[in-house]
């Protein structure tokens, strides 16, 4: 039977969800500063109060569910991931370069959290930081979720049964 899969990205993957991940984070504080802002001063240049009222609850009801949108689109790129990896067959010879490019995604997650913890520390950003508990938790401990999903991920491709042979 022929192997219906050739995804042979692997590692791959989880370099493009850390460069999503951070992407949507500093959208999603830029974005967020931004509603603050035009709450602030939307009473200035919106003369009906109803539609002030009605504007400001959408501000708000966008402002509390960017949180809950980072939590969702990491824990489904995890997910992702995760799925990618059972149809990912590598020989066990390979192991050690995997090993390698991980150690340098986590490198490159500890840049990325010490990047946001720049930016998020920001005074401009001071208000807008608290209505992001979850994502400053897990963009803190960027360097610690990588790792679980490389051991994670690297347990599932090389412990699955080598059934089938590897193809270049």
């Amino acid at each position: 039977m022929k192997n219906k899969t050739k995804n042979k990205k692997g590692i791959v993957d989880v370099a493009i969800t850390l460069l999503m991940i951070f992407i949507l984070v500093i959208n999603l504080l830029v974005s967020v500063y931004l509603a603050i802002n035009m709450k602030k001063i939307s009473y200035s240049f919106i003369d009906n109060q109803n539609v002030n009222e009605t504007f400001n609850k959408t501000i708000d009801l966008s402002i509390n569910t960017a949180d809950w949108l980072f939590l969702i689109v990491f824990a489904l790129s995890i997910i992702g991931i995760i799925l990618t990896s059972f149809l990912f067959y590598s020989h066990p010879a390979f192991m050690v370069i995997w090993i390698l490019l991980a150690l340098g995604l986590i490198i490159g997650s500890v840049f990325i959290s010490n990047i946001y913890n720049e930016i998020s520390s920001q005074q401009i950003f001071n208000e807008t930081i608290t209505y992001f508990p979850t994502m400053n938790y897990i963009m803190d401990k960027l360097p610690l979720f990588t790792l679980g999903i490389v051991i994670i991920s690297m347990i599932i491709i090389y412990a699955k049964s080598q059934t089938q042979p590897a193809t270049v």
